[in-house]
């Protein structure tokens, strides 16, 4: 097909550029201005990497150019992307795969751990000038179950192990993995959700996992048990969360993110004793892109040039 004609943010146009010029991949980048103009460019647009672009604009761009057929995410969630102009279009989406996982497992981790030595409460006795008494728990032996057994749950799963800890992974479509000790479907979370001494999600967005973890779900965790969110915001009720949690429901929860960001400063969750917030914080937020990223990205460039099949495509409709 030639070279293909791409959109790119200005974050990303430079690095980009310089990445396929080293591997020898012939791309032609429109940059996509931060001031919301239109791409200045009088050619079709081939393809166009989301990253930077908030859903109206990425709609936006789709919709004035309907010769794009390739949207090429950063991230390894892509449902804040898939904007209805995509599914109608039946555009082809491609996600980055194993570089998010492990700055979000080693954070999932220390969430685990952070709930177990009881960090927080170490932490408000240090603002209080108290000198604390107990015996912080092990993990070792404790169960945990991973709602969302992707390649984030995965990642975690080995860590966990390391520390001797039960894992029960869930997903649509269950396998054994050699790691997690088993792997259920996704219709036994009430089931699995008893079982654990700390849960950790990771699921991807969309309107079917909407408050998937509800009043329900959260009166079925024991006493003890901790939840833990690293997935999407909007899979937890929020309402419900706070207000299980000041019943003394369960233990405790800590909460990566949110269904609104930043969270607003209003949100019972700041002021609740149970909950730790932290804001956003686990997968890959600044900085520069890795190479990882970036190889990733333009192997699929070269791919697309050639008309070849593009790697880890999404299905725009399970939204993963």
């Amino acid at each position: 097909m030639g070279t293909p004609v791409i959109a790119v943010s200005e974050q990303m146009a430079g690095m980009l550029g310089d990445r396929a010029a080293k591997r020898g991949v012939a791309v032609d980048l429109v940059t996509l201005s931060d001031d919301r103009s239109a791409p200045d460019t009088a050619r079709p647009i081939d393809a166009v990497l989301s990253t930077g672009l908030s859903p109206a604009r990425l709609s936006r761009l789709l919709r004035d150019h309907p010769s794009i057929r390739w949207v090429a995410a950063q991230n390894a969630g892509v449902d804040s992307i898939l904007v209805p102009e995509i599914v109608e279009r039946g555009i082809t989406v491609t996600r980055v795969r194993h570089v998010h996982d492990t700055y979000v497992a080693e954070f999932a981790m220390a969430l685990v751990l952070a709930a177990a030595k009881r960090l927080p409460d170490i932490v408000r006795a240090q603002d209080r000038k108290e000198w604390v008494h107990f015996q912080p728990a092990l993990v070792r032996g404790k169960s945990l179950v991973i709602v969302g057994y992707g390649e984030i749950g995965q990642a975690l799963a080995r860590r966990a192990r390391a520390f001797d800890m039960r894992v029960l992974g869930l997903r649509t479509r269950p396998q054994p993995d050699g790691v997690a000790g088993e792997v259920w479907g996704a219709g036994r979370l009430d089931e699995a959700l008893g079982l654990a001494d700390f849960v950790v999600l990771a699921v991807p967005g969309g309107p079917s996992r909407r408050h998937l973890i509800g009043d329900k779900q959260l009166r079925l965790l024991r006493p003890d048990a901790y939840l833990i969110n690293v997935g999407r915001g909007e899979v937890v009720d929020e309402a419900a969360l706070d207000r299980v949690l000041r019943d003394e429901g369960f233990a405790g929860a800590l909460i990566d993110t949110f269904e609104v960001e930043p969270l607003p400063r209003d949100s019972p969750l700041w002021t609740n004793p149970r909950v730790l917030v932290t804001g956003h914080i686990a997968g890959i937020r600044a900085g520069p892109v890795g190479e990882a990223v970036l190889d990733q990205l333009v192997e699929n460039m070269a791919r697309f040039a050639r008309g070849e099949p593009l790697l880890n495509t999404v299905d725009v409709r399970r939204g993963y």
